[in-house]
């Protein structure tokens, strides 16, 4: 399975290694958001590895599972808790660098988790 959140020559570059009835669930396209002319939008063109594949593409939106967020979240807060699955925060300090922080994130400049520290950390030399 691949999820997909970027689209264009990077979707199209993982059309190429599918493995037998891959499911490719489509979330985003962060890489086409931000052309400066929507002719540019990329147009996939290894489309035809789903078919040697037997795979299936599908479009994925967070709101039509709404009924099983709580599961998802307890399963997600499980796996992060036992170090199953990390994280890499990428954060960038000030409320003046939202705008450069933006262009990192939607030109793949970022390395991990992209956040924007607007003050300083309310909980910290706080004991309890």
């Amino acid at each position: 399975m691949y999820f997909d959140n970027v689209g264009g020559e990077m979707l199209d570059t993982v059309l190429l290694h599918l493995a037998k009835r891959a499911r490719v669930l489509l979330c985003g396209e962060m890489s086409q958001y931000d052309l400066p002319d929507p002719s540019q939008h990329y147009g996939l063109k290894n489309t035809f590895r789903l078919v040697l594949a037997s795979a299936r593409m599908e479009g994925f939106i967070p709101p039509d599972h709404v009924d099983r967020y709580e599961a998802i979240f307890g399963e997600l807060g499980r796996l992060f808790m036992t170090g199953a699955v990390r994280h890499r925060p990428h954060v960038v300090a000030g409320m003046e660098q939202v705008a450069s922080a933006l262009q990192l994130l939607l030109t793949g400049g970022n390395q991990g988790k992209l956040m924007v520290q607007v003050s300083d950390d309310p909980w910290d030399g706080v004991s309890g």
